[in-house]
């Protein structure tokens, strides 16, 4: 947008999104973001796109999963609490973006170390290292120890 406008978060969220070249929404609502699901539905249809209203988080996050794996520019929204239903395909896209989906649950281990230094990042390295080589599981090893170094630097 070239003009300046005063706007909400959520109408801002829409604007740059429609801007950036998505057209395909899918997303359960809830508030408090549900104005973002309410533009997108009059809007996208208008610019050739799609929304979908889902059963649910999890089903949202899914259908974006698939739609990116597809090649299209896709959202959702939701709340806090709808967030941490997703959080199983939001790891799934990452990790699938690193080459395989069965990273993701060192992605999320990785996030989680950064957010509660409960381990140090070297130590986890160090133990995952030494029981993939134990266990003869060395070609796995890099592109774990790769997802568990996203999860920890990606983590806002």
């Amino acid at each position: 947008m070239s003009k300046k406008m005063i706007c909400t978060g959520n109408r801002a969220v829409c604007y740059g999104a429609i801007d950036a070249g998505c057209r395909h929404f899918f997303g359960y609502p809830i508030t408090p973001q549900n104005d973002i699901p309410e533009y997108m539905a009059a809007e996208l249809p208008k610019l050739g796109g799609i929304y979908k209203q889902t059963e649910s988080e999890i089903s949202s996050i899914n259908m974006v999963y698939g739609a990116v794996a597809a090649g299209v520019r896709a959202m959702t929204s939701t709340s806090s609490p709808g967030f941490s239903l997703m959080q199983e395909g939001v790891s799934g896209i990452a990790a699938a973006d690193l080459g395989s989906s069965q990273s993701a649950n060192f992605l999320m281990l990785g996030a989680y170390l950064r957010k509660s230094d409960a381990r140090g990042l070297e130590q986890i390295e160090d133990e995952l290292t030494k029981t993939m080589v134990q266990d003869n599981k060395e070609a796995f090893l890099s592109l774990n120890l790769e997802a568990l170094q996203w999860g920890y630097q990606n983590v806002a």
